[in-house]
């Protein structure tokens, strides 16, 4: 059946319970795109109908601050609140992302640079909502959603309206203690926050990030201070830093989250970036009222709680209606009537500390309240081992041997060995329930970091294919499940670099299309996936016809026409494998054009030299004839004889043309003749 809340608000689906109210992902019917928000319903546990009366007023109060503190990015805005069948609710704006504690993992210490990064963008909020007289209350790393699409972090959950009915009344117990184990102080625990609480709190964070160690598992000294220097790899100054954040008097600690800034930035550290991830998950937190505190407080100590639950339960002393991750399926928290004889018979005294306790009486509440914690978070987290699963001493230390064996070879890079073991073990737990055996989430945990392990090893080898069909065989909903999302993106654009170069450089379009079908659907890099292969196809199927026809006339000499198309791929396609071709036809094509060109040039050429021979003569002619014109010598004598004559011409014989030797004129020509 749909459900709509305040006659705007449809209801998507139910993500969490607390101890005062429910919490439910919906849409918003009224406005176009239908955004998504997030709507928590508030009500008292408290029939005195008068109580509604002063709850509504506090309700209101409340809302105008939150709303107040929406003004800032890195907190939900309020959208809206309204009372509806005399619950209150709360609307506020959906932050798409993971929790912070998906990025610290247990074993795998951060960076003093992250830390830093770390410390800053979270104390920048502290300094925000401090400034406007606000305290959080329940700062961890549940409450802090890095928001996906900046990779900032966003400060959910707010304590102060869950001190609205539990707190600020006189219709219900004021010794609520709002907070989380491990990340709360003493004075908040006694439920007198301050704003040093919160300090206290994201001091305790960092602490967990430089040692990977969850908070729960760090030991206090005579003092109540926390041992963890020695488990970080940090500069003393920075370590100096977190631990005045971290001191057991709310007096000894830095004051404001400004002083802590000042201190940060003297450092002279350079923040790193925080790697975008995309795991969910979810740590929930159960509320202890007053009476559950006296009522625990008569239950005998020495509860011994098995150190391997710490790695996936994470105890806590108080929740509302939390919603850390808001686009995840979350566990509904133990907190109806039922539940919570469970959570008495099973828990053990959380003593109630005042100010003159004694050094010994730290010690005692310090292992009393580890006791309740854990076994709370064990039961309200699901974790790892279950309170209720019971298994002998033996069946444990085969667990514990499987354990550091799995561990022996991830340390010794022995990744294929521990991949393929791994895979092995959960297709046996698939079939035969062992108690002697790994849970199967702790067996998908060790198959999850070997085989990631395994296709970083083949991605190293250039080899993102394997890589990435390694990764897409790992089991989903680990503690890495975005270490894993964020290399399969990562493999997937330099796969996609590999297939571009393939086109763009060689015009092998078959094997470009067969590189990128490698590339997951879920992966980041997908959308351009389409996008290229259809402009690699397009482009393809209308550059090769072009080309075909101008490699079709180079082979005609239709040169003009061949280079005029081969222009047309040039102009049109800056992709380098077509570059390149269509410039191998343009210049074949100008050389024939540059030859057609020089044989025209050459033909009337070859007709000149011949031309000019038939000239050269004609002067000569006229040179040699010139000498003709000279007259004979007037001394001539008629009755000369024949051999005078004869001699008399031989005389003058230079001025006349020479005769043939053997050509003289006969005896009877008379001489007139000559």
């Amino acid at each position: 059946m749909e459900t709509i809340l305040g006659s705007r608000y449809r209801v998507i689906k139910y993500i969490a319970k607390g101890g005062f109210g429910k919490t439910y992902l919906a849409e918003d019917i009224q406005l176009p795109n239908k955004d998504k928000c997030v709507v928590k319903q508030l009500y008292p546990s408290v029939d005195d109908p008068n109580f509604i009366q002063v709850a509504r007023r506090l309700f209101k109060k409340e809302a105008e601050t939150l709303y107040t503190l929406g003004i800032h990015d890195q907190i939900p805005r309020l959208m809206a609140y309204f009372e509806q069948d005399e619950k209150f609710y709360l609307v506020q704006q959906y932050i798409e992302g993971y929790t912070l504690s998906k990025e610290l993992i247990l074993g795998k210490p951060w960076s003093e640079g992250k830390v830093i990064e770390l410390l800053i963008d979270c104390l920048n909020i502290l300094d925000f909502i401090h400034g406007k007289s606000v305290i959080h209350r329940d700062v961890k790393p549940d409450n802090l959603i890095r928001r996906s699409w900046d990779h900032k972090l966003v400060l959910v959950d707010f304590g102060t309206v869950k001190e609205v009915i539990a707190e600020q009344t006189q219709l219900v117990p004021a010794t609520v203690a709002v907070g989380t184990r491990g990340y709360m102080p003493t004075e908040q625990a006694r439920g007198k926050p301050r704003t040093t609480s919160d300090i206290y709190a994201l001091g305790i964070i960092a602490i967990q990030a430089l040692t990977g160690v969850h908070p729960v598992e760090l030991i206090e000294d005579e003092d109540g201070e926390i041992i963890w220097r020695e488990q970080a790899q940090c500069t003393p100054q920075l370590a100096d830093i977190i631990a005045k954040m971290t001191r057991y008097h709310f007096k000894e600690r830095y004051q404001s989250a400004q002083e802590i800034i000042t201190a940060l930035a003297s450092l002279g550290n350079k923040p790193e970036a925080i790697r975008q991830t995309q795991a969910v998950q979810y740590t929930p937190t159960v509320q202890l009222s007053a009476s559950q505190i006296a009522n625990l407080s008569k239950k005998p100590q020495g509860t011994s709680i098995n150190s391997s639950s710490l790695n996936s339960a994470r105890s806590v002393i108080d929740t509302p209606e939390n919603l850390t991750n808001f686009h995840s399926e979350l566990p509904e928290l133990l907190t109806n009537n039922e539940q919570q004889p469970q959570l008495e018979t099973q828990s053990n005294s959380l003593e109630t500390e005042s100010n003159s306790m004694s050094k010994a009486q730290k010690s005692r509440k310090t292992l009393t309240t580890l006791g309740v914690a854990l076994i709370l978070g064990a039961i309200a987290s699901g974790g790892m081992y279950l309170l209720k699963q019971r298994t002998t001493q033996s069946d444990q230390n085969n667990i514990e041997k499987q354990v550091n064996h799995f561990s022996e070879m991830l340390e010794k890079q022995e990744y294929q060995a521990c991949y393929d073991e791994a895979v092995a073990m959960n297709a046996q737990a698939a079939d035969v329930a062992n108690s002697a055996s790994m849970p199967k989430e702790q067996l998908q945990e060790f198959e999850a970091q070997c085989g990631l392990a395994q296709a970083q090893a083949e991605a190293e080898d250039i080899k993102y294919g394997a890589a990435l069909a390694i990764a897409k065989t790992l089991p989903k909903n680990t503690s890495i499940d975005a270490e894993i999302q964020q290399q399969v993106d990562f493999w997937s654009g330099q796969l996609l670099e590999q297939a571009t170069k393939l086109y763009e450089q060689d015009g092998n379009i078959e094997q470009a299309l067969e590189t990128v079908k490698q590339i997951p659907q879920d992966s980041t890099v997908r959308s351009r996936v389409i996008d290229l292969k259809d402009s690699w196809k397009a482009e393809f199927a209308t550059n090769e016809a072009i080309m075909t026809t101008a490699e079709k006339a180079l082979s005609e000499e239709k040169w003009v026409y061949a280079k005029q198309q081969a222009i047309k791929v040039k102009d049109s396609s800056p992709t380098m494998y077509w570059q390149e071709k269509a410039k191998a036809i343009i210049s074949q094509a100008e050389e024939g054009i540059a030859e057609t060109v020089s044989t025209e040039a050459e033909k009337p050429k070859a007709i000149a030299p011949s031309s000019q021979i038939k000239e050269v003569p004609i002067p000569e002619i006229i040179k040699v004839n010139k000498p003709v014109i000279t007259e004979p010598k007037p001394t001539i004598r008629v009755n000369q004889d024949s051999s005078e004559s004869l001699r008399d011409l031989d005389d003058n014989s230079e001025s006349l043309p020479s005769a043939p030797s053997n050509s003289s004129p006969p005896n009877d020509v008379p001489l007139r003749d000559l």
